[in-house]
């Protein structure tokens, strides 16, 4: 088969079908489609170039789409002595996402925001769950006793294991990404591709070390009758032809037409099957109204297949590699800031528990008493105002994270900027990324009554930053709202009250506008965990509250701990590991699935830093003991505070049942 006017000639000894060969055109740079792939670059569903450094590409599972076509596949490929790993779901990494698989976010209903449809996400979950299994067999019967081999053999074989489990985390994060995060269908699509890309990568891997490796090691054995439904692979290496055609895997050989010699075997010519045939040229998504160019992969220039294998290249650019926090710039609330309050760290009470405010019991109050007069107390000889203490029904942090607080004795809050973490639940009425802007208590509090109304501002008071456009598309108020001042009296002199309602109209606009969130009425019933609650249930159900405080404040810390990392990283002299490297170490503390919603049990099995046993905890660091825990602890709290200028937010216990 002649390839175009490239001069080259593609053939094969096994196969009936001639693919498209994938081609990287300096002049070109990489791009998705809008199917979320990558076209003949798609590594694990194209036929690709065999690569030395990476051959478990070749056991790639087949397109089932080509072994079905008659037309293409003369000779069907059938694993007939059933030597292959037998998968519970073979068809989900060829699965196409359709509309009815993005589930749409409730809060945000006129928008394409959303998640995968949970079936979806359980059939991914299913079959990760079901390569893991397969490749633990293999990492234990190929890789276990490594004691007494050549030291250079056990180099090898740990390097193997540690890449197909870094690689199964990888699959795990896009996993949860998919559950857990709101994404523009765009993203979905994409993630969702990204997951069936990795997944058929570790198939490949378990499919190429049980099956590929031994028939590979039995130089007398002869499988080539019986071509097994794998990728294969398409080189210009002689041996690596023989090799893969004896045991069985498709291969291609490409060759430069002049070197076809006068007495060569020509059985049939065929044109060549382009990857178009199955996947999508398109270079614009698009979902139901909404349409987008599919974003660029990568330029042309980032991309060497001289200097380094193309599969590693197309990997250190995929989505999994980059780190899954990213700055997000936060709009810093125009009004005047109070002056921080002195705290001891976290203000501890009798029980342990850290105040949820920055504020003292004096609260808005200003401390009595005129400067120079006899009797005046010097602000700075005052007291550090103590903290109410928390509610009975909110749980307390585990004993180690009490004690280290009290070791790490009084800290003094500073200058910081408001965190933002792109990391939201289904189950939230107000998505965090709509309240980047919120930094003080105060706006955080407006924002979650969900009032999104216009308001009447006073003329002679601050005005709203928002576009007149926007604010005639509130809704009106039901009812004049007590909190603001609209007649035209004297303002007061309090700039943040007179910035106030400049502020909550916003507010509204930001989210009843920008993100489309109507206002909130007290007749929706959200589900949390798996029941609907009412208004009367969240005033009312201390237990369900106790839940919800428990949840985010593991949920923060551990989204804390992620953020600080990178800060600290260059002084642990570990800086060579990438921030995507580091985040997958540390959500290992808490799942092997690289989620961070906390899951829900009973308090002594909490896994590693919040379960109340320090039995549990050990597991996080080996040989761990409760001195080196507690200093472990301290550091993190230090650090925190010396970073982010507060104390961080400390895990609680989980509710008792």
């Amino acid at each position: 088969m002649l390839a175009g006017d490239a001069g080259l000639c593609i053939s094969s000894p096994n196969m009936d079908f001639v693919p498209e060969v994938p081609v990287h055109r300096p002049d070109a740079d990489f791009t998705f489609f809008a199917d979320g792939m990558l076209h003949t670059f798609e590594l694990y569903k194209c036929p690709q170039g065999y690569d030395h450094e990476e051959p478990h590409g070749v056991a790639a599972p087949a397109n089932p789409q080509i072994l079905a076509d008659r037309s293409l596949a003369a000779h069907p490929l059938l694993d007939e002595q059933s030597v292959l790993p037998a998968w519970k779901d073979t068809a989900i990494p060829w699965v196409a996402m359709g509309p009815r698989d993005f589930a749409t976010s409730l809060d945000l209903p006129d928008q394409a925001i959303g998640f995968l449809a949970r079936p979806l996400v359980e059939r991914l979950r299913s079959a990760a769950r079901d390569v893991i299994a397969v490749v633990d067999a293999v990492c234990v019967r190929k890789y276990g006793a490594v004691e007494g081999q050549d030291p250079d053999v056990a180099r090898q074989c740990q390097g193997r294991s540690t890449f197909i489990w870094h690689r199964i985390k990888c699959l795990w994060r896009a996993i949860s990404r998919l559950q857990e995060l709101l994404m523009s269908s765009f993203d979905v699509l994409l993630w969702f591709r990204e997951a069936q890309r990795i997944l058929l990568e570790a198939r490949a891997w378990a499919t190429y070390e049980s099956v590929v490796t031994r028939r590979l090691t039995d130089p007398m054995g002869d499988h080539s009758a019986r071509v097994l439904p794998l990728r294969g692979a398409i080189t210009s290496n002689v041996t690596v032809v023989e090799e893969l055609w004896r045991i069985g895997v498709p291969v291609w050989y490409l060759q430069p037409v002049h070197t076809l010699i006068s007495n060569s075997t020509i059985i049939k010519v065929n044109e060549v099957v382009s990857a178009s045939r199955f996947m999508s040229q398109n270079p614009t998504m698009q979902h139901e109204k909404h349409n987008a160019p599919a974003p660029a992969w990568g330029h042309s220039s980032t991309v060497n297949p001289l200097t380094e294998n193309l599969t590693a290249q197309i990997r250190r650019y995929s989505l999994t590699s980059k780190p899954r926090l990213r700055t997000i710039p936060v709009w810093e609330e125009q009004t005047v800031k109070e002056e921080p309050a002195q705290y001891a760290s976290g203000v501890p009470s009798n029980n342990g528990q850290a105040s949820a405010s920055g504020r003292g019991a004096m609260g808005k109050k200003k401390a009595k008493g005129r400067s120079g007069k006899r009797g005046a107390q010097d602000p700075q000889r005052q007291p550090p105002p103590t903290s109410p203490p928390p509610p009975l029904w909110l749980s307390s942090i585990a004993d180690c994270w009490k004690e280290a607080v009290t070791s790490v004795g009084t800290l003094h809050p500073h200058e910081s900027k408001a965190l933002l973490y792109p990391c939201i639940s289904s189950t939230r009425k107000v998505p965090l990324w709509a309240c980047g802007y919120t930094t003080g208590f105060g706006s955080w509090r407006i924002a979650l009554e969900g009032a999104y109304h216009a308001i009447a501002i006073t003329p002679t008071g601050p005005q709203p930053l928002s576009s007149p456009k926007d604010i005639a598309r509130l809704p009106p108020a039901p009812q004049p709202t007590k909190h603001l001042r609209t007649s035209d009296a004297p303002p007061s002199q309090n700039d943040r009250n007179r910035k106030r309602p400049r502020d909550r109209l916003d507010i509204s606009v930001r989210f009843g506008v920008h993100a489309g969130i109507p206002p909130y009425t007290g007749d929706e019933t959200p589900m949390w965990r798996a029941r609907e609650v009412t208004r009367a249930d969240a005033d009312t159900d201390r237990r369900l509250a106790a839940e919800v405080v428990w949840e985010l404040s593991v949920l923060l810390f551990q989204l804390e701990l992620l953020d600080l990392d990178p800060e600290l990283a260059p002084a642990s002299g570990t800086a060579r590991l990438t921030a995507a490297d580091r985040e997958f170490l540390l959500p290992a503390l808490w799942s092997d699935e690289q989620t961070f919603y906390p899951a829900w049990m009973p308090a002594e099995s909490q896994p590693c830093l919040y379960s109340p046993s320090w039995r549990t905890r050990k597991f996080v660091v080996e040989d761990v003991y409760l001195p080196f825990e507690r200093r472990v602890l301290v550091f993190y709290m230090q650090s925190f505070h010396r970073v982010r200028g507060r104390m961080p937010t400390l895990p609680l216990v989980c509710p008792a049942p």
